[in-house]
């Protein structure tokens, strides 16, 4: 029997886990920068299987990340009921911002991008495990 890779996966083996989790109604997405952000909001309708796409850019400054705020938590996600999970980079020190002006209506997810490794090839991994 071949094996894939160190963890002695087998090939042509199917395997099944069947997880609970709460799926959000949303996702929410901070590439931060040194001088700007770009955040990425997505909204999926689950009646007809499309997906809503929000994009903005902005400065990085206490006042346009208020903004930001106001236009996730009031103008996007309308009828939602906060906290808001969102994923952020942990690019140097750049996130920190964010992360102390969302802290009322919003919990951050930080990424690590260093941690999380150059190597690890998502493609491979999902399709070997399906």
């Amino acid at each position: 029997m071949a094996f894939l890779g160190k963890d002695k996966t087998p090939f042509d083996v199917v395997q099944k886990e069947t997880n609970t989790a709460e799926w959000l109604p949303y996702g929410i997405g901070i590439d931060v920068h040194k001088l700007f952000a770009f955040v990425s909001i997505a909204v999926p309708d689950y009646k007809t299987g499309q997906v809503i796409d929000f994009y903005k850019k902005t400065d990085i400054n206490a006042l346009k990340i208020e903004q930001i705020e106001h236009w996730i938590c009031e103008d996007v996600l309308v009828g939602l009921e906060p906290p808001f999970n969102f994923v952020i980079e942990s690019t140097s020190t750049y996130h920190f911002p964010f992360i102390r002006h969302f802290s009322s209506r919003m919990r951050p997810i930080v990424i690590n991008p260093a941690l999380a490794g150059k190597e690890l090839n998502w493609e491979n991994h999902l399709h070997s495990t399906s």
